[in-house]
């Protein structure tokens, strides 16, 4: 693909989404909710068209790395060796599948908002938010310049706090908003930390044949040009200090973004927001970016194993931690925040080992069931008036039938039985056997993932959907609209046939992304890549991985579907009885969190406030009495009297002589 041809399209699938949100912000609600609907779908069609297109130029073009950079406009320009900022935009098959997500899933959530918030009177506000959400991710994936990439990486999380705080009459939603915010933040300031690492310590040579042309200029440059910055990356040492600090400052950017621990807490609370935008940040754009940012700086990774090894352990850890927090909690949107943040630590996990094109393949099939596990779920509280008390549910399979088989499906893939999840989860699980720290261990922590996620994802689906209703609402629910109902069909299509066709040539062998995205993984600069496993260890690997998601998917049946089996009495056990608490608390994060940030910084606040505030209304007060006494005393010569006036001037034009008379004097 040449240059010019790549900054058209690339330009056209970020103008697309950016034109719906200005047509929508600013005509909608001149136009209508009829015009929203079209122009916020519509743009996110046509991104989404036009991200065919490139998928189709990538795939046709010759084998290998086929990666293009190009310019859409040069910013500022300080000189060579000097700040250096153009508006360049990379186009290969990573940046492609992660398009393809954004504008495809995003489109589907798009369609389906326009039943879902079918009464709400921000109808237009909400369209131009959720079209400036799919900008912001299109510039991060798309960015080749590091001040790009974080202009990016800001605008999604200004994004998501715009559209987590979107019903800004509820104070729910606005501290849900303002803690995703701030969560944020902290992640940002490491990003830009390790960019201004990166800026200062690695120099692209050479910045110019050495000539006579050339004479007095460098030799050498500071450069944000990502294809310049990994072409460079030896230059700043295998496993050194340095680069071991500049990727762990990047992972704790994406730990934000991508809701890992300890920065994981907002993104239940994340859920304030309406359902499409819980789909949408949970499924193609915002928590996905940590994944993608870590796949995108691998050449960095690769000559940082210690900070490899924390991603990876991290990842893990998250996962662990979400799965177990999910078996207790009873807000359906809740249940299904904390599956996305597990899911989420295996592909952390994935990359960290170094298994990359393993980490997107499961980022591309969770998209599809999280999407469709989010908005089967927007369907439930649409039917049951907003209710989202899973206890307050049951009985839905009668009476919501394509909801109830759709969100079956989105369950087993999320379990990893039969559909996506069994093809994605497994391969990355497999590489855990031979890569990572303290290879197999982490592995082992993977299949007991396994058996959470089976049994979290099947008591959701036994509790909502199966046995008796239990309130008014539940019993009077009744199916959704098409419009709201087809987004989610395609969704199960995709959920339960995508890994089956992407799968080559058997479910625990290569499959079609890794043959896809390893080019990217393995082009020249790039470190090693995470070994993959025999064909005995995969099949093996496979087996065990499968078998613990059926144990946990039978358990669940067994208690929250046949209601033969009774936990209770083995969780009352002495050393257990805590398990239930600490999972329905949350660990009690938000608890520690409180009392070791909030808390003190609100007690200090109020000290300064004790002690500064006299301090200030003293020296304010002392400022305005100078003022007032100035100002009484010259009020007098205000006699409204000329001649007191003419006085003034002559005596004033006298005193400015003699002034001008002496500097003449003295300076001769």
């Amino acid at each position: 693909m040449s240059p010019s041809t790549a900054a058209l399209l690339a330009g056209l699938v970020l103008l697309f989404p950016l034109a719906g949100s200005a047509l929508c912000g600013l005509l909608g609600p001149v136009l209508g909710r009829r015009f929203v609907n079209l122009a916020g779908t519509l743009s996110i069609g046509a991104a989404f068209a036009v991200t065919l297109v490139i998928f189709v130029q990538v795939l046709g073009a010759a084998s290998g790395h086929q990666s293009t950079t190009a310019t859409l406009w040069n910013w500022l320009d300080l000189g060579p060796g000097n700040l250096n900022v153009s508006v360049d935009v990379t186009i290969d098959q990573l940046s492609v599948l992660m398009l393809l997500v954004i504008t495809g899933v995003g489109l589907l959530i798009h369609v389906y908002s326009v039943g879902y918030m079918e009464h709400d009177s921000g109808v237009a506000r909400f369209f131009s938010y959720m079209n400036l959400f799919i900008f912001s991710m299109a510039l991060l994936v798309l960015a080749a310049n590091l001040i790009i990439l974080i202009i990016g990486w800001a605008a999604v999380a200004l994004s998501s706090y715009l559209l987590i705080g979107f019903w800004y009459e509820r104070e729910s939603a606005v501290l849900a908003a303002r803690k995703a915010m701030i969560t944020q933040v902290i992640g940002d300031v490491a990003l830009v930390i390790a960019a201004i690492l990166i800026f200062v310590n690695l120099r692209a040579v050479p910045a110019c044949p050495p000539n006579e042309k050339c004479a007095g200029l460098p030799q050498s440059l500071h450069t944000l040009s990502l294809p310049q910055i990994f072409a460079h990356a030896s230059s700043l040492g295998t496993g050194s200090p340095l680069i071991t600090l500049i990727c762990i400052l990047l992972a704790v950017g994406a730990f934000a973004k991508s809701a890992q621990f300890p920065l994981h807490t907002w993104l239940p609370d994340a859920m304030e927001g309406p359902t499409p935008v819980s789909a949408l940040i949970h499924a193609a754009t915002m928590v996905t970016a940590g994944v993608y940012l870590i796949a995108r700086f691998h050449p960095l990774f690769d000559l940082a194993p210690i900070a490899s090894g924390m991603v990876a352990c991290v990842g893990m850890g998250t996962a662990v931690m979400a799965g177990f927090i999910a078996l207790s909690q009873v807000d359906i949107k809740r249940v299904i925040a904390y599956s996305t943040m597990s899911q989420i630590g295996l592909m952390i996990f994935a990359v960290g080992i170094g298994a990359y094109a393993a980490g997107m393949y499961q980022f591309l099939l969770h998209a599809f069931f999280k999407a469709l596990l989010f908005l089967a779920a927007g369907n439930v509280i649409h039917a049951v008036h907003d209710e989202q008390d899973i206890r307050e549910m049951g009985g839905l399979d009668s009476r919501m039938r394509v909801t109830a088989w759709c969100f079956l499906v989105g369950s087993l893939a999320l379990a990893g039985f039969l559909f996506a999840g069994m093809f994605s989860k497994e391969d990355l699980l497999g590489f855990g056997l031979l890569n990572g720290p303290g290879a197999p261990a982490l592995y082992v922590v993977g299949i007991v993932v396994n058996v959470l996620t089976g049994l979290y994802a099947f008591r959701l689906y036994g509790t909502a959907f199966r046995g008796e209703p239990r309130s008014d609402a539940a019993r009077n629910a009744h199916e959704s609209k098409a419009v709201m109902l087809w987004p989610v069909v395609i969704l199960a299509g995709l959920s339960a046939l995508a890994g089956w066709i992407l799968q080559w040539p058997v479910a625990f062998g290569p499959h079609l992304i890794d043959a896809f995205l390893n080019p990217v993984f393995t082009s020249p600069g790039s470190g090693p890549i995470a070994k993959a496993p025999n064909l005995g260890w995969g099949v093996i690997g496979f087996v065990i991985g499968l078998t613990c998601s059926l144990i946990g998917i039978a358990i669940a049946l067994r208690i929250w579907v046949r209601h033969d089996l009774d936990p209770s009495r083995a969780l009352a056990r002495p050393g257990l009885r805590l398990l239930p608490r600490l999972s329905f608390n949350k660990l009690y994060f938000d608890e520690i969190y409180d009392a070791l940030l909030v808390r003190p910084t609100r007690a200090l606040a109020r000290g300064l406030r004790r002690v500064g505030d006299p301090v200030m209304d003293s020296w304010i007060k002392g400022v305005s009495g100078v003022a007032t006494d100035f100002s009484s005393a010259f009020r007098t010569i205000q006699t409204g009297l000329i001649r007191d006036y003419a006085s003034y001037m002559v005596l004033f034009v006298v005193i400015f002589t003699v002034a001008v008379m002496l500097a003449a004097g003295l300076a001769k």
